[in-house]
């Protein structure tokens, strides 16, 4: 580790002498960057306040999976209140176990291109997708000996 500032250097440990040369003292343990304050505000992803929201909306996935029924889920509400937030919450939870998601926001300034969340959430779903059929194709290209790289395919960034 580190100092990120030299203000966490004041906080060091020294041995003072009476000629002014001070050196570290090595009997006091210090790690470089334990006083060191940040120089931009770090705000955590931690969602509060929504534990309602995001329960409901796990009973609504669940339902799906236990009844087999296609239901589409719309996320409502005044303009900054969070839900992006609730819904990326969401994204979290289901993804790494369960498998695929797929999610659109409705943009202002794209509001006369007709469908174009929906095209967002299609997209969102489909990349990724795209991109695993790209590593078993690969995979399976050098499994039965190799490719050249006029065939080498690369995964578009997610």
């Amino acid at each position: 580790m580190k100092c990120r500032a030299v203000l966490g250097l004041a906080f060091a440990p020294v041995v003072e002498s009476g000629s002014g040369d001070d050196r570290p003292n090595p009997e006091q343990p210090w790690r470089p960057g334990e006083h060191d304050t940040p120089d931009r505000l770090l705000i955590p992803e931690k969602l509060y306040g929504r534990a309602r929201e995001v329960e409901t909306l796990l009973a609504s996935f669940d339902r799906i999976v236990k009844s087999g029924a296609s239901e589409l889920v719309l996320v409502s509400g005044y303009s900054g209140v969070g839900k992006s937030s609730v819904v990326h919450e969401l994204h979290k939870v289901l993804v790494p176990p369960r498998g695929l998601f797929a999610a659109g926001k409705f943009d202002q300034y794209k509001r006369d291109i007709p469908y174009a969340t929906l095209a967002q959430a299609c997209q969102s779903l489909v990349r990724p997708l795209t991109n695993e059929m790209l590593k078993r194709m690969n995979m399976e290209q050098d499994r039965i000996g190799g490719r050249s790289s006029s065939l080498k395919r690369k995964p578009e960034p997610a």
